[in-house]
């Protein structure tokens, strides 16, 4: 799922720019920074909340400093922030997509199911992507 401008935090919105003004893809400028793409991906994410020490790892790739990404990764915090409801939500979805995953799973092969570590994380991925 590619992610619009308007779509992403402001943490998100100074890296897009960052990447089109530097013609790098997002794998090139994780590779860049020691991240992993999906780790990246994520920090332009509205709910997206990036670690200190990943923050410090763009900032270097991108030749910034540390504080102007924590500093937006604040202001996504003010700007959208996780309402209670939002977590109930989030939880019920993920013991709703566990049960679905365990469901489907018993129908795969003994070879290729997912074990129970393998089914949360798939489920807590999934309801990542919906919109609370």
């Amino acid at each position: 799922m590619k992610l619009g401008y308007n779509d992403c935090s402001p943490l998100g919105q100074f890296i897009l720019k960052y990447l089109r003004e530097e013609d790098l893809t997002l794998k090139d400028l994780a590779t860049k920074s020691g991240l992993t793409r999906p780790g990246l991906r994520s920090m332009l994410e509205k709910r997206g909340s990036p670690t200190e020490t990943s923050l410090i790892k763009l900032a270097k790739g991108m030749g910034v400093s540390p504080r102007l990404l924590l500093q937006l990764k604040h202001q996504n915090e003010i700007e959208n922030p996780i309402t209670p409801d939002a977590i109930d939500l989030f939880l019920k979805a993920v013991e709703e997509l566990i049960k679905v995953f365990t469901e489907v799973t018993k129908n795969l092969p003994e070879g290729k199911r997912l074990d129970k570590d393998e089914i949360l994380l798939l489920a807590v991925k999934s309801a990542r992507l919906i919109d609370y």
